[in-house]
Parts: C-alpha cells; structure tokens; sequence
C-alpha cells in the first residue's frame, strides 16, 4: 500500500463515517471529495458508573498519604497498615513504632484527619504542644472529687480530641477520669454519680455558711401558717436550689407542706392538704 492509501485510508478511520473517497489520480495522488466527508463530532461519552455516593466512589488517600499523616505527628517506623471500615466510614489502622514504643493511629480514609493515636502520648514531643499540663490535669480531677489519689495518667486521642486519660482511687474505687488536654475540661468519669455526690457535698458546705438554720425555717414556715406544729423539715436541693421542705400537722389533722429557700427564706410553694 503506498503512502497516499495510507493516508486515506487513515483519514476514514478517524473520521468515524467519512465517505466519498475518490481513486487515484493521474499522478498517482488520491483525491478527497472534502464535501462529502462526514465526521462523527459526538463526544464519545463516559461509561456509566456506580452510584456517586456508592463507597467505591468516595474519595479515599492512599497508603502511602496516610502513612505521611501518621509520620507527622510522630516520625516513627511504620509496622504494619490496613483499611477497615466502621458503619460504612473507612479509615485507615496504623501501627507505629517511635522510640521503642507502639502507637496505634486510625486515620480518616477520606479526609486524612486522625482520629485516634492508642499509646501513652507523654512519652513523646506532642506532650509539650498541650495547653494543659499533666499536673493541672491530675489537679482538675482532684478538684472534681474532693479526695483521692492518682494512680495513672496517660495522653492519648480519642475521637479527634486530646485529653488525659487519669485513674484516680477515691472513696474505696479506681475510676478513670478523661481531661481535655488543650481546654481542661474534665469531660467524663468512670463513676458519674460518685462525682455528683461529691460535687454536691462540695457546694453544701459552701451553702452551710449562708443558709438559714433549719430553726429558722421552722418559724417562717408556722409564721406563714398561723398555727400548727412541725412534723418533719429536711434540707434538700431542687433544680441547683437549696431549699427547706416542712411539713406542719395542723390541730384539724390537716397537713401543710412549704417548700422555703433556705438562703434567703422565700417561702416557694404551699400544699394545703
């Protein structure tokens, strides 16, 4: 086939649909009647794909990108890696090893951000970066139950968050106590209600000095009466307000029950029975 069928032949084959080729002609050149070819212009169009919103379509960085994201933080050696999934959101698990110690990383598949680092954090530099000390850490959660003694801390990330890790023996139990390590919030405790009761104990004895004496509530409440003798008054919180219940059995057997605040004396509510 000589240069020019080529180059026909080539032409009818890009074209798609092109027709109206002519023959050779008299100097051996062939001849292209331009009018009559047809080009396909169409676009050809992309094959159809899954669901865009499908798992196989999501955006996902690479190993090798997670990998740099956990080196980071801590320029460690790698161990090993793998992708997971938790409810249909996929993250990459890294096992890392700095200075002779492990830390686990599970890292975003889609967006990189790591979301928790499993291994005690003090060991490393990221100690120093914390706005919050150990020291004030240990301090907020022996604030926040009155007594005890700390047994353990660690810093780890938990949840995209930073915080301290603490186990604290008070009143006979171990509890572990977690503190925002840049806010220092103390967000959780292993034992909620103990933490209430001492929170609790804590802001009666603050009130014992300014409260009026459960005497005292006694007369307001017969005051308020008229007449009557107490059957029963106790001191109790309502809503964050420290409040006298008393119950006064009046001569008729009725009973009258006042609710009074027991800082400033303002009788809050009566139930005639």
């Amino acid at each position: 086939m000589n240069k020019w069928t080529t180059i026909a032949t080539s032409l009818l084959l890009a074209g798609g649909a092109a027709i109206g080729v002519a023959g050779a002609t008299d100097n051996g050149k062939v001849s292209v009647d331009e009018s009559a070819v047809v080009l396909n212009t169409q676009t050809a169009q992309p094959a159809q794909t899954e669901n865009e919103n499908s798992p196989a379509n999501d955006e996902t960085i690479t190993k090798e990108e997670a990998i740099a994201i956990a080196q980071q933080v801590l320029p460690g050696k790698v161990k090993e890696i793998e992708q997971d999934s938790d409810d249909g959101h996929r993250y990459y698990e890294i096992e890392l090893k700095y200075e002779g110690k492990d830390y686990d990383f599970d890292i975003d598949a889609a967006t990189g951000e790591v979301l928790n680092i499993d291994g005690n954090l003090l060991r490393t530099p990221l100690a120093d970066k914390m706005e919050i000390t150990a020291e004030q850490a240990k301090q907020a959660v022996l604030d926040e139950v009155g007594e005890g003694r700390i047994m353990e801390i660690e810093l780890e990330k938990n949840r995209g968050t930073y915080m301290y890790e603490i186990e604290v023996k008070a009143h006979g139990d171990d509890d572990d106590w977690y503190v925002d390590a840049n806010t220092g919030e103390v967000l959780a405790s292993g034992n909620h209600k103990r933490g209430a009761e001492a929170q609790s104990q804590r802001t009666q004895q603050a009130d014992s000095a300014e409260r009026l004496s459960v005497e005292e509530a006694k007369n307001i409440a017969l005051a308020h009466v008229g007449q009557g003798r107490v059957d029963d008054a106790d001191l109790d919180r309502e809503n964050g307000r420290l409040v006298y219940e008393i119950e006064i059995e009046q001569s008729g057997g009725d009973d009258v029950e006042l609710i009074i605040d027991a800082l400033t004396g303002e009788i809050l509510h009566v139930d005639w029975d």
